[in-house]
C-alpha cells in the first residue's frame, strides 16, 4: 500500500452550488502545520464575506471583483513572490 502525501489544497472560500462559507482559518491552518501549501478560490467571496487578505495566511488567493466578469486577482504571500514567475494578459 502506497501513502500519497497532499502538497497543496485548492478550496473553495464560498462554495458555487450551496453558497457554503468555508472555515479557511482553519483550514490553513491544518495545511500550515503540514507543511502543504494552500491555494483559495475566493470567486464568490469578496462582498459577500469580510475579507482581509493581509491578515489571511492562504499562500495564494485568487478572486473576482464584485459585478465585474473581467476583473480578477492572485493573491499570493510575500515570501512566495519568487515562487513562480507569471504571465499577464
Amino acid at each position: 500500500m502506497r501513502l500519497y502525501l497532499a502538497s497543496l489544497l485548492l478550496t473553495d472560500h464560498i462554495t458555487s452550488q450551496s453558497a457554503l462559507v468555508m472555515p479557511i482559518d482553519k483550514l490553513i491552518d491544518v495545511c500550515k502545520k503540514r507543511n502543504v501549501m494552500t491555494v483559495v478560490d475566493g470567486a464568490h467571496a469578496p462582498g459577500q464575506v469580510k475579507l482581509s487578505l493581509r491578515e489571511m495566511t492562504a499562500d495564494f488567493y485568487v478572486g473576482k471583483c464584485c459585478g465585474c466578469d473581467n476583473c480578477v486577482f492572485l493573491w499570493q504571500m510575500k515570501n512566495l513572490i519568487n515562487f513562480r514567475k507569471t504571465a499577464l494578459s
